[in-house]
């Protein structure tokens, strides 16, 4: 997986954020999704 990213932006730093930002996401969709099922 990570040297897939590694090779696709030819840049670990660019890939280190891509990473990021995707667990980024994921943890506020998993955050926020159960939340809004709850308090409708």
């Amino acid at each position: 997986m990570m040297g897939y990213l590694k090779d696709l932006t030819q840049s670990t730093t660019i890939g280190m954020l891509i990473i990021s930002t995707m667990l980024f996401i994921g943890a506020g969709l998993v955050f926020l999704v159960p939340a809004k099922t709850v308090n409708r």
